[in-house]
């Protein structure tokens, strides 16, 4: 049960923010947005008021403007990297530093940009295969979708993925009890989060934070834990109950 009015925004956090603040030490920004995503979906479908994600939203949108505030005074907070601060500053103007901080995004946004509508072809992408998008196997891999694949490939892959999320979604709608509700709603969010972040960060829409395009990206280890994911979905899936139409 869920405490009413301020107090009950206390409990959950409570029990994720240790291992938030053991990511971010390492440190791994990225990795702590995903936990923080992933048990945001949880605890909604949970039950938990919306508006205390509103609530949550706009604080954390508050510490954001409180760091940059301080950056610009010349003041150096503990956990706080200067690359963490030009991301956000690139986030909010691709403009500020074309040629350091934000050289990635202004990359990529040419990349997807020269694709045009049906792209240059497979492997025929001259920003992909120059290697003028720094990270591009792995944080900006849906650059190359968009120069080599175009705006109908990229679409392609994206409804691709939204059909995977809505399957995982009406597996979690399905589920006999709430602890495989919970369980697929953690994986729809977690899954969620990566794809709106890699696409978003590709496009300069979404901060850079090196997360990973699920199942595309270069990377052995987060494709065994998205497999890993896909299979508990999977097994909360068999034991559904059947719903006749």
């Amino acid at each position: 049960r869920f405490l009413p009015g301020l107090v009950g925004l206390v409990p959950p956090p409570a029990h994720v923010l240790p291992f938030v603040a053991l990511i971010l030490i390492q440190p791994d920004l990225g990795s702590a947005l995903v936990l923080i995503m992933l048990v945001a979906g949880m605890l909604y479908m949970a039950g938990v008021p919306g508006w205390r994600f509103l609530v949550a939203g706009l604080l954390a949108a508050a510490l954001v403007a409180g760091v940059l505030l301080a950056h610009d005074r010349g003041i150096d907070l503990p956990g706080v990297s200067e690359y963490q601060v030009n991301r956000i500053r690139c986030w909010l103007n691709p403009e500020y530093d074309t040629r350091e901080a934000c050289y990635n995004v202004v990359q990529s946004r040419v990349a997807i940009a020269v694709g045009g509508l049906k792209g240059a072809g497979l492997f025929s992408g001259t920003q992909t295969q120059l290697g003028f998008v720094p990270e591009q196997p792995t944080d900006f891999i849906f650059s190359a979708v968009g120069e080599e694949l175009g705006f109908l490939g990229a679409s392609g892959v994206l409804l691709g993925f939204l059909i995977v999320i809505w399957r995982i979604l009406l597996t979690a709608i399905q589920a006999k009890d709430r602890y495989g509700t919970l369980i697929a709603t953690g994986v729809a969010s977690m899954l969620g989060f990566h794809i709106l972040e890699n696409t978003g960060m590709a496009v300069g829409l979404m901060p850079v934070t090196g997360i990973p395009l699920p199942f595309i990206s270069y990377g052995p280890t987060a494709l065994v834990a998205n497999y890993i994911a896909i299979g508990l979905v999977l097994n909360v899936g068999m034991r559904r109950q059947p719903i006749l139409f």
